[in-house]
């Protein structure tokens, strides 16, 4: 457990919660580290045969904190593409995790938050949970996976229309789109979320690892080239007039007006 981090096991579930309900649990390199470090000791532990990530205070994650990444942006192109890295551990330390991972999803999951979730073998969401790709409002493309991630789940078409206009797409629509497997009602959620974590804990491990191993073979190799991908895209984008523009904008709570430059 830290500040910014609590873990707990029960039942054979490994409960991973990100604590910063301030910030809607954005992420700072920080709590990354920190959850990507929660994340690679489950995988390596006897006593956890399934992972469930959530966010405390209502909200999944609102992706990655702008403070930070406005900060980098006077730094070297080097410690962008370090920082970026960071967060692509994280998606890997959750793909490549050997046991299932469960997105017990609340409230946004929003940006880089979004990819976390899409990260997930199992998305489970609450009336309140939403979706929303919000790269594209900053002057930034999807870092985490999701260019891969989530066509997968809802087909080219679809998954273009949510990251080009960066829409909010509201719990019932997600579930009729794929990308969660159930919307439980609030006051019942934790308990619900929990049975079907222990559900899953109750069964083979052997086997239930070597069913993940079978499906995630091809997800793993393409999330690897959408990272690549966006490793080279990113750093430019964050470095441009547009991202400086879409944060000025998104804080003035106005629209911006890109320049392309």
């Amino acid at each position: 457990m830290t500040d910014l981090l609590e873990t707990r096991t029960a039942n054979g579930v490994r409960w991973i919660e990100l604590n910063r309900p301030a910030r809607r649990n954005a992420l700072n390199r920080e709590l990354v580290s920190q959850l990507t470090s929660a994340v690679r000791a489950a995988a390596g532990s006897d006593e956890a045969r399934v992972v469930v990530l959530r966010g405390q205070g209502g909200a999944f994650c609102a992706g990655g904190d702008l403070d930070e990444l406005e900060g980098l942006r006077s730094g070297p192109n080097e410690q962008l593409i370090e920082c970026l890295g960071e967060f692509h551990e994280l998606i890997l330390s959750v793909v490549e995790c050997p046991v299932p991972v469960l997105a017990a999803w609340q409230g946004p999951a929003a940006g880089f938050g979004g990819d976390l979730a899409l990260a997930t073998d199992l998305r489970v969401a609450d009336e309140s949970a939403f979706f929303q790709a919000s790269f594209i409002h900053v002057g930034l493309v999807p870092d985490g996976g999701g260019t891969y991630l989530l066509p997968t789940l809802i087909g080219h078409g679809l998954a273009f229309e949510w990251l080009s206009l960066g829409s909010r797409v509201e719990a019932n629509r997600l579930l009729e789109a794929g990308v969660v497997q159930r919307v439980l009602a609030k006051d019942r959620f934790l308990e619900e979320v929990t049975a079907i974590a222990e559900a899953l804990a109750e069964r083979a491990p052997l086997a239930l690892r070597a069913l993940k191993a079978m499906l995630s073979r091809e997800r793993h190799e393409m999330v690897l080239k959408a990272l690549a991908d966006s490793r080279d895209i990113q750093p430019a984008l964050l470095q441009s007039e547009d991202f400086e523009e879409g944060v000025r904008a998104f804080r003035e709570k106005r629209k911006a007006l890109f320049r392309g430059r």
